[in-house]
């Protein structure tokens, strides 16, 4: 489950998107809701949401500054606002913090669904390329401990530090050595 923080000094918005939208179908789950910007930021800090909703005007720090700070706590952190105002400005700027949308109210159930769709499709991206990764490097690794056991049954020297950079992108320093017993 895709975990959610929703953040709105209007507490029929934060409703109105609980109801609005079947989160478990899509398979997200929301873990905090909150009224300010400070609160959402400890929120963000304490359950580590992988999408924050936010609106842009609340009291302790508006949608952009909560923005801006959540993604120096939790870079990978994915963002839509919520907003009633339609000025350029605030829109440009949730940009520059790159947010998925910015959603004018009131809120749209179908728009609010495919963005939530499109956000779940890059998080199963990114958890898919974390995944490849991760098996790479225990193939390598894998490969690795291959040949230094083949190379202490036979009794024969291992790689050299070139091997060992061309083969297995293992950066040693000069003077590093490597044992195996």
């Amino acid at each position: 489950m895709v975990k959610v923080v929703l953040a709105d000094d209007e507490n029929k918005i934060i409703l109105l998107m609980r109801k609005l939208i079947d989160w478990d179908k899509l398979g997200y789950e929301i873990v905090g809701t909150a009224n300010d910007g400070l609160r959402a930021l400890e929120m963000v800090q304490e359950l580590q949401p992988q999408l924050l909703i936010t609106d842009i005007r609340m009291p302790g720090c508006d949608g952009i500054d909560l923005i801006r700070r959540a993604k120096e706590i939790q870079p990978a952190l994915h963002c839509i606002v919520i907003s009633g105002y339609r000025q350029f400005e605030y829109a440009q700027q949730a940009l520059k913090y790159g947010v998925e949308d910015y959603l004018l109210k009131p809120i749209k159930e179908e728009e609010m669904i495919n963005i939530l769709l499109r956000v779940k499709d890059k998080l199963g991206e990114r958890a898919a390329l974390e995944f490849r990764l991760q098996k790479s490097d225990e193939q390598r690794q894998e490969r690795l401990l291959s040949k230094l056991r083949n190379a202490a049954e036979q009794q024969q020297p291992f790689l050299s530090a070139a091997q060992l950079r061309a083969e297995y992108d293992w950066q040693t320093d000069r003077g590093t050595w490597l044992a195996a017993l």
